[in-house]
């Protein structure tokens, strides 16, 4: 997920949707649990920022913040609201 784009066209097989994916669009479609999935997230900030570490499947600290800030905005914490 992170830059499969600079990868090599012979290490390029990532499947179209993930497991990880699949699984939080069943939950999504056969329940009423609130799904929060971080994919999106990074995915809508990849374009202008590094979120990863070079040659690390890890986020960086940009990437925590994202994701940390629209937790808090999705979960009710009263009057904590994230800069």
């Amino acid at each position: 997920m992170q830059y499969i784009q600079n990868l090599p066209p012979f290490m390029n097989s990532v499947p179209k949707i993930s497991s990880a994916t699949q699984l939080m669009n069943c939950i999504k479609d056969s329940s009423d649990i609130k799904v929060f999935y971080s994919r999106d997230i990074l995915l809508s900030q990849k374009k202008e920022h590094e979120l990863f570490y070079k040659g690390d499947n890890h986020w960086n600290d940009l990437a925590g913040y994202y994701v940390a800030k629209e937790i808090v905005n999705q979960v009710d914490l009263g009057n904590l609201k994230f800069l």
